[in-house]
């Protein structure tokens, strides 16, 4: 652990008693930002964040179990997750635990969930023996909000072959399938950041532009009484509230929770599909998702991207853990609707 292990722990210990009485039924909302990037939205199709051709972002329970009794040499299974002990009671077999603060987010920017920076990105790869060719396979026990975020970091970083274990462990685990208490042991390997794709990245700055750009589209991911302004919207792994209400002006709300069916398995193309075109979020624009911190903006932007072919998104990865601090414009709603996942 870190040098401020223990104020991690005090924090991780409070978010755990604060979650039973989290607002969504059984998914629940976070955030992030990293570094600068150009002032035009487009990016390059090379560049917009698709893993290697002819590989899937999705690997179902089936194939991935397929694959372990196969054996996973040149694979590498993560799990980003809170606790290790949750961990190292039960986890997929050869798993490696990733911590969900301490290792994937900017220590010093710990308020906002910002991105890991290049450099201990590439000695956490290290350190759990990840090589630039190897092929990583993400779960987490967080209906996927992880799991998404993380595959997000790989791709700013550069790495290509990332899978994402639709379902996730509690799929896994209802299915019967082998888990394990072993952890295993890493080889270190010599990680290289392969890239910096900031064309996956918005900041500030950009998104101020954004406001009133007509092919601009911004999705907020929050619970609809956030977004309107009826609840304060709060950092999820801090569980600190913003000093102001609403939402960033011009933005449409999906919830995070709705890219995904009660099993946590992602929804099917064609009805993520309408999801977007429903709200009016086209191929062709510009987008750029955000919520209280960066990490429920993640899934959006994963389908998006990923199962839906958009190349112009981007995550705002300090979201609303910034924006609420400014005075920059936010939007109150008249009184929500409640979804039924609140």
């Amino acid at each position: 652990m870190k040098a401020n292990a223990c104020v991690t722990f005090v924090t991780t210990l409070c978010l755990l008693c604060c979650l039973n009485d989290c607002e969504a039924k059984q998914l629940v909302p976070a955030e992030q930002t990293p570094a600068s990037q150009p002032t035009a939205v487009a990016s390059s199709p090379a560049n917009d964040g698709a893993t290697k051709a002819g590989m899937s972002p999705l690997i179902t329970a089936e194939q991935l179990k397929a694959l372990i009794a196969k054996g996973t040499t040149g694979v590498k299974i993560l799990e980003p997750a809170k606790f290790s002990v949750t961990f190292t009671e039960s986890h997929l077999p050869g798993a490696h635990f990733l911590h969900w603060v301490d290792d994937i987010t900017d220590q010093a920017q710990f308020e906002q969930y910002n991105n890991v920076k290049a450099e201990p990105f590439a000695k956490l790869m290290s350190r759990h023996g990840v090589r630039n060719d190897d092929r990583i396979i993400i779960y987490d026990r967080m209906n996927s909000r992880l799991s998404t975020r993380l595959f997000w970091t790989l791709k700013y970083y550069g790495h290509q072959q990332v899978q994402i274990l639709d379902g996730g462990y509690e799929l896994w685990k209802l299915k019967s399938f082998p888990l394990s208490d072993d952890y295993p042991a890493a080889s270190k390997s010599e990680y290289k950041v392969a890239a910096v794709n900031k064309n996956l990245l918005a900041e500030m700055e950009l998104v101020k532009t954004q406001l009133e750009a007509p092919n601009s589209r911004m999705i907020d991911g929050r619970l609809a009484k956030q977004f309107s302004g009826d609840k304060l919207g709060k950092v999820f792994h801090t569980q600190k509230h913003h000093p102001r209400r609403g939402h960033i002006p011009g933005a449409i709300n999906i919830f995070w929770a709705d890219n995904f069916n009660q099993d946590g398995t992602f929804k099917t193309k064609q009805q993520l599909r309408e999801l977007y075109a429903n709200a009016n979020i086209k191929p062709e624009n510009d987008v750029i998702t955000y919520c209280n911190e960066g990490l429920h903006a993640a899934p959006a932007w994963f389908v998006l991207t990923q199962l839906l072919d958009y190349h112009n998104v981007r995550i705002y990865d300090s979201s609303m853990a910034e924006w609420a601090k400014t005075e920059l414009p936010m939007k109150i709603d008249a009184p929500a609707k409640p979804s039924v996942k609140e």
